[in-house]
């Protein structure tokens, strides 16, 4: 496969840019032929994402392996294009691509679990399959600048279509376009690297930014799916609009309404495997976006002026359109209409929906989450104020209520900013691991540091934003964070109160964490002579995996004394480093450390209530 000019077309065709969309009809039922999506792709760009998909499916095959397959599904394609097609060629394409991955005796022999997912009805055939995906692989093999820039001058097709196949297998969840997406940012990275005369330093930045966006990327569709499993269509829909209200503060309730449905469709084609389905809707979606840019907003032009694989992620990252004028008034409907209760019975999801667009199209510094909050908190006071003989005069302080919550939340994020600033990452994260190995002990050492990390992480990127745009920022990326300990956590249980959280609310979930106390129910396991290990590669270590040595003993001594206070634990903490600094400078390191260890656990386990 001619991976270049695959690229190529699908960022510059005219043919894709005037074909590509799909169109969903207005009856549900009605499905897109494989012989539509072969002619509107072309072959080049349906072989492409055809590749990527299967090696997302099966991860263990190789390249070459997976290219027969490819081929195979690719001649099929094409013979229903002819007067001689079979009446397989108008099943669901997804149908007929599971079918093909699974008359393959090859798949059966490589992948045992595909028996047991193939004796399954659509959709339920191509979840199993999503479900089986594997995240953990072998690591990704390299070459060097060197042989990278000698394989691209001599073979670039080869070298760009080994990256294609090794990003979608490790990258599983990955939506397929983005593949070619990042491939394209792949290729322009060696031809920039190329050039450069510090190659090495320049593919390390590089990759490393590509990498980041992957994850990014997939991590977001990942939450999306996450959210839709655990708390339903709901909960995806209420996201999804203050989302777009959000981007698009001068569209309409009936404009936002309608884009939040046809997002929540491709999402859920998307999460339930049907790729092909998935693709077909995010292009239309694509299209259907700059069809109505004039009446969404005065950004969209510079994203709908791109080619279609380059539009869609231009659209999806696009910063909000700047709030009208006529918004900054307030919004007194909801609070000062003497008639709400009845417009609320007349249909509480409309209601409800027009409530979150106009907060969320107003308040652009406002969280996602705390919106949709906001949302659920409304629908109990109006529950609750529509039974009293006096309505008006007890939902009056909706507004106030909003306006305090609010208030708490920027107290709280400039209360971890100020400390993240003050007091630096490293003891930032420090703070964020002793309260959640309280919260949560039984979670790994690795498991809690990773996470005090990413908070970090997230508080050092967020909180260098201007002010309007902190608490979107830190509490959607923390939300993604703690969806993805909860994926975790439904096949590692961590406690009840942990579970709570992850099922209990959504919108709710960032303060269910922060306000979630110690594991009461937890027993600290006895401390044997094998519970603290100290290593004297801590003295050869560099700076950050000192550090990380550091934080092991930290959740350690948290895990066999979760009642220790702080003041405690900085003294423990502080005679663990004593103990570093005397056994470095010993004449035998390990030595030193092994008489050491005793008299320092036993000193920490006095100070343990």
């Amino acid at each position: 496969m001619k991976w270049i000019t695959l690229i190529c077309l699908l960022i510059s065709s005219s043919l894709i840019e005037s074909r590509i969309i799909l169109k969903r009809d207005a009856d549900q039922d009605h499905q897109k032929h494989i012989a539509d999506v072969f002619n509107e792709l072309t072959e080049r760009t349906f072989k492409g994402l055809t590749l990527a998909i299967v090696s997302q499916n099966l991860q263990k095959c190789s390249l070459e392996e997976l290219s027969k397959l490819v081929n195979e599904i690719t001649d099929f394609a094409k013979s229903c294009t002819g007067n001689d097609k079979t009446p397989e060629c108008d099943k669901k394409i997804d149908t007929l691509f599971y079918d093909k991955l699974c008359a393959d005796p090859k798949v059966g022999v490589n992948y045992e679990w595909t028996k047991d997912c193939c004796s399954k009805q659509d959709p339920e055939r191509g979840e199993c399959f999503r479900e089986h995906r594997d995240v953990e692989h072998t690591p990704v093999k390299t070459l060097s600048p060197e042989q990278t820039c000698t394989l691209f001058k001599e073979h670039p097709d080869d070298l760009l279509s080994v990256f294609i196949h090794e990003e979608a297998r490790h990258h599983p969840d990955l939506y397929p376009p983005a593949v070619l997406l990042l491939t394209k940012q792949y290729q322009k990275t060696v031809e920039h690297c190329c050039e450069e005369e510090d190659k090495e330093q320049c593919f390390k930045e590089k990759i490393k930014e590509i990498m980041k966006q992957t994850h990014s990327i997939q991590d977001t569709q990942k939450h999306f799916c996450w959210i839709l499993d655990t708390h339903k269509e709901r909960a995806l829909k209420a996201i999804n609009l203050a989302r777009v209200s959000h981007r698009y503060p001068k569209s309409d309730f009936k404009l936002a309404h309608t884009f939040t449905e046809e997002i929540t469709h491709f999402i859920k084609d998307c999460c339930h495997g049907d790729m092909f389905e998935c693709m077909s809707e995010r292009m239309e979606l694509s299209k259907h976006t700059c069809d109505h840019k004039d009446e969404l907003s005065s950004k969209l032009g510079k994203c709908c002026d791109l080619p279609v694989l380059e539009r869609s992620y231009c659209i999806v990252t696009l910063e909000n359109d700047e709030v009208p004028a006529e918004l900054s008034k307030p919004i007194t409907e909801f609070t000062e209409d003497p008639h709400v209760c009845e417009k609320y019975a007349e249909n509480q999801e409309v209601f409800l929906g027009r409530y979150l667009h106009a907060v969320s199209r107003k308040h652009q510094e406002l969280s996602k989450e705390f919106l949709v909050q906001s949302a659920k908190e409304y629908e109990t006071l109006l529950n609750k104020c529509c039974k009293t003989d006096n309505p008006p005069d007890c939902y009056k302080d909706a507004a106030n209520l909003f306006l305090n919550e609010a208030k708490e939340r920027f107290a709280y994020l400039k209360q971890n900013c100020d400390a993240l600033q003050e007091h630096g990452e490293y003891l930032f994260e420090n703070d964020a691991l002793i309260r959640y190995a309280k919260k949560m002990p039984t979670v790994s050492s690795k498991g809690l540091i990773g996470l005090a990390h990413q908070m970090a992480d997230i508080g050092e990127h967020c909180c260098a934003l201007p002010e309007n745009q902190r608490l979107p920022c830190a509490e959607g990326d923390l939300s993604i964070l703690f969806g993805k300990l909860c994926e975790k956590q439904k096949k590692n249980f961590a406690n009840d109160g942990v579970a709570h959280c992850c099922s209990d609310s959504y919108s709710g979930m960032r303060s269910c964490f922060t306000a979630l106390g110690p594991d009461t129910n937890y027993v600290p396991p006895p401390v044997t002579d094998d519970t603290f290990h100290f290593d004297d590669k801590i003295c050869t270590a560099n700076e950050k995996e000192q550090q990380h040595i550091k934080q092991t003993f930290l959740v350690k001594l948290i895990q066999v004394s979760p009642k220790m206070e702080k003041n405690h634990i900085d003294e423990c903490s502080a005679e663990f480093l004593k103990m570093v600094q005397k056994c470095c400078t010993a004449d035998e390191h390990q030595g030193c450390f092994d008489t050491e260890k005793k008299p320092l656990i036993e000193h920490c386990q006095k100070l343990h209530p």
